[in-house]
């Protein structure tokens, strides 16, 4: 895809005028219309159910196939048309807009997760649209409108009905991502099982694509150093900024950063395929014998500031990647019989020990647009409410 949900938000005439210079043509990824086809001379909000059927027909081949984007009240560049000849707009944008979102949300099954409408203000009065269609888990998306019922897909630059067995390998299709995501998550456990726990308790954070991205990730490059690094400072508002303090090392999947060369407490990798994990090497803590004099270890609720962490580097990374897509997103804590939850505000203070080999949550699905942060939220609930306290106190 040529641009991504962060790219389309906020777009701007002039930021949109510097994809229009571009002159990408139509393709698997872009369309450009200069309207849509009105029943006279009504306004947006009452589009002809052709014109209907026709924007439907688009947003879910799309969908269907790899995401992509519409441009509306754009022209398709040529050799001969300016920048401005193509940047035409629409009178009744902003209307048309929450007409075409209300039909998307009515008329598409099961909705696009991520389907987004940035209407573009032009200084010559009219507004233009950029309808963003990312790459879902949810295939295959159909059409229901005013008796009308089908299946699309975007080819070339064309949207054609889907045959039988393109739905068959659609829907196969969505249930292999989940499968091919939790195969690559349930390597890389084995791996810090192996490798890594030693018998100590460990906290494995991972968040995998559910949709491979178009080309490998540069993980090498000095954009993903510095998200590593975090050179820009943005994560020093955390408690548990999850900042690399020495050289960020590459890996046969990717890049890897740690607190310390010798003996890190933390871990944080990026991989090729997109997939992003922390690993917390120290997650439980041995009070001072005057608070516990058994010296149980025990987690506390830095537990949560560890989770929302993880949430802000997943958001970081994917903005350096310029990329976004469902993603598997799960937490695991490995090697953790006989751990204890402590908190200083119930009494009594000491929880558990936990008897199983490992505290393994829910795994959750992130969709395109939405934040990690609801994510760890519920993680945190959920460490409470495993030791039988209602909530994170």
């Amino acid at each position: 895809m040529y641009l991504t949900l962060s790219d389309v938000r906020g777009i701007g005439e002039d930021k949109l005028r510097e994809f229009l210079e571009k002159r990408i043509p139509e393709g698997h990824h872009l369309d450009y219309k200069k309207d849509l086809i009105r029943e006279g001379n009504a306004s947006g909000s009452n589009l002809g159910n052709g014109a209907k059927r026709e924007f439907l027909k688009d947003i879910t081949g799309f969908a269907n196939a790899n995401g992509g984007d519409i441009l509306l009240g754009v022209n398709e560049p040529s050799e001969s048309t300016s920048v401005d000849e193509q940047l035409v707009g629409i009178d009744d944008g902003n209307q048309l807009a929450q007409s075409l979102e209300r039909l998307a949300r009515d008329s598409v099954d099961p909705p696009i997760p991520g389907l987004h409408f940035e209407p573009v203000s032009l200084r010559n009065g009219k507004v233009a649209m950029v309808v963003h269609i990312p790459p879902t888990n949810m295939r295959p998306h159909r059409v229901n409108h005013s008796g009308h019922v089908g299946f699309y897909m975007r080819h070339s630059e064309s949207t054609f009905s889907m045959n039988t067995y393109q739905i068959r390998e659609a829907v196969l299709a969505s249930a292999s991502a989940e499968i091919r995501a939790k195969e690559y998550m349930n390597r890389m456990l084995r791996d810090t099982e192996t490798y890594v726990t030693k018998g100590l308790p460990v906290f494995l954070l991972q968040a995998m694509p559910m949709i491979t991205p178009e080309k490998p990730w540069n993980v090498l490059s000095s954009e993903f150093f510095a998200v590593i690094r975090d050179s820009t400072n943005r994560r020093s508002h955390l408690r548990y900024p999850l900042v690399s303090t020495v050289k960020p090392t590459a890996t046969l999947e990717g890049i890897k950063g740690r607190d310390d060369r010798q003996k890190p407490t933390w871990t944080t990798e990026i991989h090729r395929n997109g997939y992003i994990a922390v690993a917390d090497l120290q997650p439980t803590k041995i009070l001072d014998p005057a608070y516990d004099p058994e010296q149980r270890p025990v987690l506390t609720t830095y537990e949560c500031d560890l989770f929302h962490a993880f949430a802000y580097f997943c958001k970081e990374v994917l903005e350096v990647a310029e990329a976004d897509s469902p993603y598997l997103v799960r937490c695991q804590l490995l090697d953790a019989s006989g751990v204890s939850l402590y908190s200083h505000q119930t009494t009594p203070r000491f929880h558990g020990p936990w008897a199983k080999p490992a505290i393994v949550w829910e795994d959750q699905i992130r969709q395109v647009g939405e934040e990690f942060t609801p994510i760890a939220d519920q993680w945190c609930q959920d460490l409470f409410h495993a030791f039988g306290l209602d909530a994170p106190l």
